[in-house]
This record gives C-alpha cells, sequence and structure tokens, in this order.
C-alpha cells in the first residue's frame, strides 16, 4: 500500500509538473488605449503632486482599456498586476491562450516574465552621524528639513518586524507608516519576510533616541514588497512596476529603491550590456514613467564593478533615474560599486555616498551594519526627501540637477562616482536657483469666483503682473483639457471671465492653469449642476 502511495504521488508531481510547464507568464504590450478612454484612479494627493508641480495630466495616466483584458481573461489567462503606465498587462495561462493571444488585434507583443516561485490564487489585484556629517545632514535637518509630510515609497524585499520594532515607533504612533503591499505574496503584510528591506528602510525612517536616526525621520512612508528572494526572474520587475504605479496612485512623492537586474534563473531572459540603454530593461521603462508623473525615483547602482558585468543595473541606467553609487570613509569608490558610463555614453552613477559599515536596524532587535550600495542610495533618498519638504513643487529632474551640482566631483563627473558626494545644504542652495520657491499661499486676489460656479466663472489677475500676454487652460478631474485659449492686452489686476454655459463644462470638479511671461498659477472650481 505505501508503495502505492508513493507511485501515485510521483504521477500526481509528475503530472503538476507537466501541467505547470504548460504554462507561462507573460507581459501584454497593447497597440493603444482604444478609442473609449477610462480616467485614471489617482487619488487626490497624487492629483495635487501633478498640479504642484504643473505638470499636466497625459494619456499614460488612461487606465488600460477594460474590453483589452477582457479579451485576455476570455482566453484562458489570469490577469496578475496591470500597468497604465506601460499600457500592458501581466498575465498567466496555458501556451495554447497565449498562442491566441497573440492573434488579437490590440495586442502589439508579449514577453516572457520567467519563474514564478510559488503557487498563487491569482486576483486582480546617534550611530548615523559620520555618514550626516559627510553629507551635510546635520545642518539640512538643522534647519527643518528632515522630510516632514513628503511621502516616499520604498521598494524592497520585505520588512521584517518593522510594525514592532522600537526604532519606528515614532512613524508608527504618529500615523506615518501609510500602505504597505506584499505584491509577491498578493497580501497586505510584508512585516513577515525580508531583512534587507527591514535594514534599507531604517536608513531613512529610523528615530531612536539615543541611539540612531535616519535621513528622514519624518517623513511618511509607504512599503511594497516586490523583491522574491527564492528565484532570479524577470517576474520581479513586473512585482517593481506594479508597486511603482501604487505609489503614483496614492500620491507618493519619492520612490526608494536598493533593487536592480540584469541576469536571471533562465539565461535566455537576461539583459545584454547594449540593454542598459535607459529604455530597453522594463523595470527602467516604468521608473522612467514614474518620473514623468512627477515622482522622484531614487536607486541604487549595483555591487557589479568586481563581477564579470561590471557596469550599473537596470533601473539606474534611465536618464531620470537619480542611480547612487558607493564611497568608502575616505571618500574614494568603493571596490564593489558598479560603474558607468550606460551603454549610449551618459555617465552613472549621478552621485555617490557612504555605502561602506553603514548603521542600520538589525532583525534581531539592535544596530548593525550594511555595505553596499543598497544603504548608499537610502542615504541620498533621505536628503532627497528633505529638498522636497523645502520646495514641494521642483520637479524630479530638478532635484537631480541640484543635487549633482552639490557634488565634491561636479567640476569633472566620472563613471566611477558621477558628480560625487553631495553636500545637503549646497543641493537645497542649488534647487532654489533652479526652482525659485514661491510665496507660502497664493495671493488673494487670483482666485477662481464664484466657487462653486455660477452663470460666469471669473479669475482677477494679479495687480503686480504686467504681462500683457495670458495663457489660460482648462483640465477635468481626469486630466483631459477641455478648453485652452490665449488672451491679449490684458492689464493688471484685470477681471477675466468665462460664460459657464460656452466652455460646456458638466457637473465635476476643473482646474484652470493661468500663465503669463512672468509666473503660472493652477486655481481649482466646482460646478455642482
Amino acid at each position: 500500500m505505501k508503495l502505492t502511495a508513493l507511485l501515485l504521488a510521483l504521477f500526481c508531481l509528475a503530472l503538476s509538473s507537466v501541467a505547470q510547464a504548460d504554462r507561462q507568464a507573460r507581459w501584454v504590450f497593447f497597440r493603444d488605449k482604444g478609442s473609449t478612454l477610462a480616467p485614471p484612479d489617482l487619488q487626490p494627493e497624487a492629483v495635487a503632486r501633478r498640479i504642484r508641480q504643473g505638470l499636466p495630466f497625459d494619456l499614460h495616466d488612461r487606465c488600460v482599456n477594460a474590453a483589452y483584458l477582457d479579451s485576455l481573461r476570455a482566453l484562458g489567462l489570469r490577469i496578475r498586476y496591470v500597468s497604465r503606465w506601460l499600457n500592458a498587462a501581466s498575465a498567466e495561462g496555458p501556451v495554447r491562450a497565449w498562442q491566441l493571444a497573440q492573434q488579437l488585434k490590440c495586442v502589439q507583443a508579449t514577453v516572457p516574465l520567467g519563474r514564478i516561485s510559488r503557487t498563487e490564487t491569482l486576483v486582480d489585484v546617534g550611530q548615523s552621524r559620520f555618514q550626516f556629517e559627510q553629507l551635510c545632514l546635520e545642518e539640512l535637518h538643522r534647519q527643518g528639513w528632515t522630510g516632514q509630510g513628503v511621502r516616499i515609497a520604498v521598494l524592497d524585499d520585505g520588512f521584517w518586524s518593522a510594525d514592532t520594532h522600537p526604532a519606528f515607533a515614532d512613524l508608527r504612533k504618529s500615523g506615518r507608516l501609510l500602505t504597505h503591499y506584499d505584491f509577491v505574496n498578493r497580501e497586505a503584510n510584508v512585516f513577515n519576510e525580508g531583512t534587507h528591506g527591514l535594514r534599507v528602510f531604517s536608513v531613512m525612517a529610523a528615530n531612536w533616541a539615543g541611539r540612531f536616526r535616519g535621513t528622514a525621520p519624518l517623513a511618511r512612508y509607504d512599503l511594497f514588497h516586490t523583491e522574491d528572494g527564492r528565484i532570479e526572474s524577470r517576474i520581479e520587475e513586473d512585482y517593481w512596476a506594479a508597486a511603482a504605479q501604487w505609489a503614483d496612485s496614492v500620491g507618493a512623492s519619492l520612490i526608494q529603491s536598493s533593487l536592480v537586474y540584469n541576469t536571471f534563473d533562465d539565461p535566455t531572459t537576461n539583459y545584454r550590456r547594449q540593454d542598459l540603454d535607459g529604455k530597453t530593461a522594463t523595470i527602467t521603462r516604468a521608473a522612467q514613467r514614474a518620473a514623468s508623473r512627477g515622482l522622484l525615483v531614487v536607486n541604487s547602482a549595483g555591487n557589479e564593478a568586481r563581477a564579470p558585468w561590471h557596469y550599473i543595473l537596470p533601473p539606474a541606467d534611465g536618464d531620470s533615474v537619480l542611480a547612487v553609487g558607493s564611497v568608502d570613509g575616505l571618500g574614494q569608490p568603493s571596490r564593489f560599486s558598479s560603474v558607468g558610463p550606460t551603454y549610449d555614453g551618459r555617465i552613472k552613477p549621478d552621485v555617490a555616498a557612504p555605502g561602506e559599515a553603514v548603521p542600520v536596524v538589525s532583525a534581531s532587535g539592535d544596530l548593525g551594519i550594511g555595505t553596499g550600495t543598497s544603504f548608499a542610495a537610502p542615504l541620498v533618498a533621505g536628503l532627497a526627501a528633505g529638498l522636497l519638504q523645502a520646495a514641494p513643487h521642483a520637479r524630479p529632474m530638478e532635484v537631480i540637477e541640484a543635487i549633482r551640482r552639490s557634488g565634491n566631483r561636479a567640476a569633472n563627473p566620472d563613471t566611477l562616482q558621477g558628480w560625487g558626494v553631495p553636500c545637503a545644504t549646497r543641493a537645497l542652495a542649488e534647487l532654489r536657483k533652479l526652482t525659485p520657491v514661491p510665496p507660502a499661499s497664493w495671493p488673494e486676489t487670483v482666485q477662481l469666483v464664484p466657487n462653486p460656479a455660477g452663470l460666469y466663472w471669473y479669475v482677477r489677475l494679479p495687480p503686480d503682473d504686467s504681462s500683457h500676454h495670458w495663457r489660460f487652460d482648462w483640465y477635468d478631474s481626469t486630466g483631459r483639457r477641455c478648453w485652452s485659449e490665449e488672451r491679449q492686452h490684458l492689464q493688471p489686476g484685470q477681471l477675466v471671465g468665462w460664460e459657464r454655459s460656452r466652455l460646456g463644462f458638466q457637473p465635476g470638479t476643473y482646474y484652470l492653469h493661468i500663465s503669463s511671461t512672468r509666473q503660472s498659477f493652477w486655481l481649482r472650481g466646482l460646478v455642482l449642476e
């Protein structure tokens, strides 16, 4: 009987293996978003970030066409994650279903995701002083720029015990630990595994009185588990892209990631040197899209300098990604820190930070040390959070440029440490040159009245602006520009009006962008009926 049971078990295992071999996980890239465009799923904080930076909504914010997703499901494919940024979805299903999917008119291409490490039910969803001194962070914090109010999404392998560790007690008590999700295991709990993520997170967020303070101790945090430590597969890029899109939707301003990818369990899916061009690797494309939505992406450069690969790894090759290398205590490039340039000749990494013997919170509940660009990156991410607190209107490339200019090699950047080790206070001064800080509040004379709208909507122009040429752009709540015009020969303080029936607005929220040759404003108005 035991032999029979054993043979039966082996037979079932063989059938299971065959069934798994007959299934594939792939990305599906669609040709377009169809003629019926669904509005993006953005929370108010995300909309506010875009308005603050003057970034209009565009086609990449529109949801993937639901009918396209249904056509995949009709073939027996199960949707994993959907990316409006890439106009794509990841899905799993039998080989025959994929053969049929590639014949759909809406499908542009499919790309293998690699191995999934587990069976799943798919659904649609103190000690830091030395580093502070090297980065001038003590003075930045003394001025009050501790990242307070800035929302940071951390993407890593999980955050073991961060929900109970005393180093994060203040974070939890003050309600600054916001959303969290495990994209690998498809559950909310991100605190039951992942010591790498815990240590990286602590470099920014820890506030352990008398023992250890992070570089952005008063920021707000979203924690996303995207790295599967049991495998090396391109499916991890899928998790990363999904988490980055979530970060955009909830209104994060900064993504910190110490994850990089180039080789996988299936060698045929490895990236090549020529793919390091800032636009080929899927994770790089997702990071670039995040930056275009107004999120600053700070990523480690990798630890490949002494390995055959040698160079930085995706997504650090993105031109809108702040790639961080490592230096030792003397400011010399760490022997392991990945180098540039990118395949198309751009200097990378962008900057470098201490990456050897960095104080971190350990899983044992005490202090430990971390070595690698994984720990240099959150040092710089915390610095960047302080800059965003001081200049919340700044766009990602402006912050990156300011940090570069503050580096100790800014006059002579190289492919070992980029523009060098940044200085936080100098970076803030450079950022203010690039993006002068606006008034704390808009002039009271610049208002959209009445609000909610009546038969007419009016705006009185600033009395101190002598510009004669003004532009007015109206957007609805989905980001669609629904009215534009330019007016000449306007006078300071002049009242400008629109007949509401002429605008043709339906009930809802609308945003008016007003710009002259000297300044611009965003105003929000309501139409109730």
